[in-house]
């Protein structure tokens, strides 16, 4: 995470990143948000870093997941 100013619109704002790898996969997410939202915006980069799932293979992707 990165506190940084906006240039153009000359407001503060976080820039975060993370990189994951495994299983053959990997993956770069970022995610840029005025300090003004980091409320609303914390939860949802916690939720997208929570429910990471690397490697996991899903038979049919158009049908999704089985669940039984």
């Amino acid at each position: 995470e990165q506190l940084f100013i906006d240039p153009v619109e000359e407001r503060e704002a976080y820039s975060r990143i993370a990189v994951a790898r495994g299983f053959d996969v990997q993956l770069l997410i970022t995610f840029d948000f005025w300090k003004d939202d980091a409320a609303r915006c914390t939860p949802v980069w916690d939720e997208v870093i929570h429910s990471l799932q690397l490697g996991r293979e899903i038979e049919n992707p158009l049908k999704g997941p089985t669940l039984h």
